[in-house]
């Protein structure tokens, strides 16, 4: 930390964010908000500048999606889990609507398989997952058609606002020409256990 000319006693660090590989979806706009401690109670004094690089028609569209604790939804994308437990969770995502409860059933297994529609035009597939932030560090090894496509690793812990999406890329070679993926998620080494309350599937087009 360096301390500023202009302001006595301040500070400041500099940092930078590049959303690459887990970019933002949106429609028309985007309010961007920070959150200062893991509750917004921290005092803190921020600036930021943000560049947008974007095209004029959309590059990705959703799919498919699979909630888990309905009947329904997960027969038809022949769901599957070992060593289950559910359990429903009534908690906020991080951001402006904190303050906003949202109910949903959360599964924790050592290992889950589903199936997921693509369009088969696909330049690679984003998966992305709902899941629980109160346990900690979390990792599985993702299968797409009994082919390896990588351990998905998530290391947030917010015991406050437990909700968020969380995104996973399928390789193109792994997806394209495809209508339909049979997905495993092995997270029988995870070091701690693997929360899902939702997944769904987005289709690249270019």
């Amino acid at each position: 930390p360096t301390t500023s000319p202009r302001r006595p006693g301040v500070n400041l660090r500099s940092a930078y964010r590049l959303f690459l590989g887990e970019a933002i979806p949106f429609e028309q706009d985007i309010k961007v908000a920070m959150e200062h401690g893991p509750s917004d109670d921290v005092a803190a004094e921020y600036s930021s500048l943000v560049f947008y690089y974007g095209r004029d028609a959309a590059t990705l569209a959703e799919t498919d999606q699979l909630t888990i604790g309905d009947p329904v939804s997960e027969t038809s994308h022949a769901f599957t889990a070992d060593q289950r437990s559910d359990f429903v969770l009534i908690s906020g995502f991080r951001g402006d609507d904190s303050d906003l409860p949202v109910t949903a059933t959360v599964m924790v297994a050592s290992a889950t398989r589903f199936q997921l529609a693509v369009d088969p035009a696909n330049h690679g597939v984003r998966l992305r997952r709902l899941t629980d932030l109160i346990v900690g560090a979390q990792v599985a090894r993702v299968w797409v058609n009994g082919a390896l496509a990588g351990d998905w690793q998530t290391t947030e812990v917010n015991p406050v606002l437990r909700w968020a999406e969380v995104d996973f890329e399928l390789p193109r070679a792994l997806t394209e020409g495809q209508s339909q993926l049979s997905i495993e998620i092995d997270a029988t080494g995870s070091p701690m256990p693997w929360t899902a309350a939702e997944y769904r599937a987005f289709s690249h087009s270019s």
